[in-house]
């Protein structure tokens, strides 16, 4: 079973949490597009819903169809959140 945390020095880091990281070295004044490499479940769809609440163009890349897809009707309902298939 996939576990979306990680352990560093004894603290867990949940997958929110790295969304934050990825977010914070991302950000600046300019507006930005993400491409989300394995956005479908865990960290991936954590940093992508970030990203997309942050104003950025999001666009999840995955092997997973519908996992992907889903994760993209959830964070837009509009359809401005894009997939594409790996």
């Amino acid at each position: 079973m996939f576990i979306a945390a990680g352990n560093l020095k004894g603290r867990v880091a949940e997958a929110k949490d790295v969304a934050e990281a990825a977010l914070y070295l991302a950000t600046d004044d300019s507006k930005y597009v993400a491409i989300i490499t394995c956005g479908s479940r865990g960290i991936g769809a954590a940093t992508a819903r970030l990203f997309a609440v942050h104003g950025a163009k999001v666009v999840i890349a995955d092997i997973r169809d519908d996992l992907g897809r889903a994760v993209c009707e959830e964070i837009s309902p509009d359809g401005s959140v894009d997939f594409i298939r790996l």
